[in-house]
């Protein structure tokens, strides 16, 4: 029918009832890697990480993941990654800023997007 209004309401309406954006903030805090297992390890411990600032400081964020990333692997870099959702970026910011130093493993790299475009 190409009613592209009528699309754009709709799509505002699950995003208002879901809390994504533009009624709430996204966070995707990516992992990346050449050796598969510690990706997947990394990913592991920035979600318990993650978990637990959010118990301890009480922060109202869903926790997504973590998973391996819908592209898997790009360039020779396996990808997992976390996705954060919450109604404000502040709550969002204060947690990857607290998570962001559990990534020990110096061959994984974090990538954190905040309101990603895509998640692919």
């Amino acid at each position: 029918r190409h009613d592209y209004y009528g699309f754009y309401r709709q799509e505002l309406d699950i995003r208002k009832d879901l809390g994504y954006p533009p009624f709430g903030r996204l966070a995707r805090l990516l992992v990346r890697g050449r050796d598969e297992e510690r990706v997947r390890a990394a990913a592991v411990e920035l979600g318990r990480r993650l978990e637990s600032l959010r118990r301890e400081r009480r922060i109202t964020v869903t926790i997504m993941g973590p998973a391996e990333a819908p592209i898997a692997k790009i360039g020779g870099n396996f990808r997992h990654h976390v996705l954060l959702k919450g109604p404000d970026g502040r709550a969002l910011r204060e947690l990857v800023r607290g998570a962001r130093d559990s990534m020990t493993d110096r061959t994984c790299y974090l990538e954190i997007d905040m309101d990603p475009v895509d998640v692919l």
